[in-house]
This record gives C-alpha cells, structure tokens and sequence, in this order.
C-alpha cells in the first residue's frame, strides 16, 4: 500500500501503513538481536573460560612459586583442570603436542611406497 501511494504521487500516509512499517521494523529487529545474541554468547563463553584458564594458571603457578605446593602437583592440577573445562585442546601439554603432531603430518607429506 505505502509504495503504491509514493509511485501514484500521492504520499498521505494512514495509520494503517505505519502500523506496517513498525511491525516489520520490529521483526527486522527481533531477528537481528537474535543472530547476534546466538553469535555473541557462544564467543564470550568463549573468551571468559580461557580467561578463567589463564588465572587458574597464574595462580598455580604463584603457589609453586611461594613453596606452597611442589612443581609436580601443579602440573596434576593444571592437567585436571585443562580436562574437566575441555580446554586441553588450547592449553596443556595434551593440546600442544597435539597441535604439533596435526601440524607436522599436515606440512610434511608422508612418503609412498614405490
């Protein structure tokens, strides 16, 4: 109806046009928190648990620091703690060596048998 007014040259607008107009600004907006919500949380969750990793480890590495537990435990620690949050992938001697075997298989072909 509102494009139909504007080509015919006549642009009264009623409010059944605006009522329109808001209802699809209103969806157009609902969809776009939407996306953005499913495409922010799962990042910040993200983020906050490998910060939350990060400090775990500043604060072993402290107390091995002061005495207060041996190197060996803090190494089971941090282990344990990589496992239970999943972040062994990232952080850990699991992840890394890993990444590094994934890496290497991928930079150096593998030689064939002739």
């Amino acid at each position: 109806m509102f494009l139909a007014a504007i080509e015919a040259g006549n642009f009264r607008i009623d409010i059944g046009d605006w009522i329109s107009v808001a209802a699809l600004f209103t969806v157009c907006a609902a969809v776009v928190l939407i996306v953005a919500a499913g495409v922010g949380f799962p990042i910040w969750f993200r983020v906050t648990r490998a910060r939350e990793a990060e400090q775990t480890k500043r604060e072993i590495a402290a107390y091995i620091a002061e005495g207060s537990i041996t190197p060996e435990d803090g190494e089971r620690l941090l282990r344990a703690a990589c496992e239970q949050t999943g972040l062994h992938q990232h952080y850990g001697a699991k992840g890394r060596a890993a990444q590094t075997q994934k890496a290497s298989a991928q930079a150096s072909p593998q030689p064939t048998e002739e």
